[in-house]
């Protein structure tokens, strides 16, 4: 990655964890990973330093998106292969639009049933 791009990812995820910190000394909830990154301690029971948190995030950034990259490749190359199942996605990605609308929605993603089993 270049030096230059990586620092300012960085930069992002260090103010990202210091509004996360804020958030969980005023009570509230982080969801997500950087949620568990702040709340996580070392062996003496200290928090993790902040560039530790953000050295995590870009890591899991960059290894989250290589692994999702891989599974859709092979989903497409297997989906070419079965176009009944892709004509039953579409069938059913049609419906939820005519119900929904085009936006995608938690109540819609909750409906992608055909969808969520032929992902998995």
């Amino acid at each position: 990655m270049h030096i230059q791009a990586r620092r300012e990812l960085l930069a992002i995820f260090l103010a990202d964890t210091t509004a996360a910190r804020a958030r969980l000394a005023d009570g509230k909830e982080v969801p997500g990973q950087l949620g568990t990154l702040v709340a996580a301690t070392d062996a003496d029971g200290r928090p993790l330093p902040d560039n530790v948190v953000a050295e995590n995030l870009l890591g899991f950034m960059f290894a989250g998106h290589d692994t999702t990259s891989t599974s859709l490749t092979q989903l497409l190359a297997v989906l070419q292969e079965h176009p009944a199942v892709v004509d039953k996605l579409r069938a059913e990605q049609a419906a939820l639009v005519a119900k929904h609308g085009p936006g995608v929605s938690g109540a819609m993603l909750r409906e992608m049933v055909y969808a969520d089993a032929v992902v998995k």
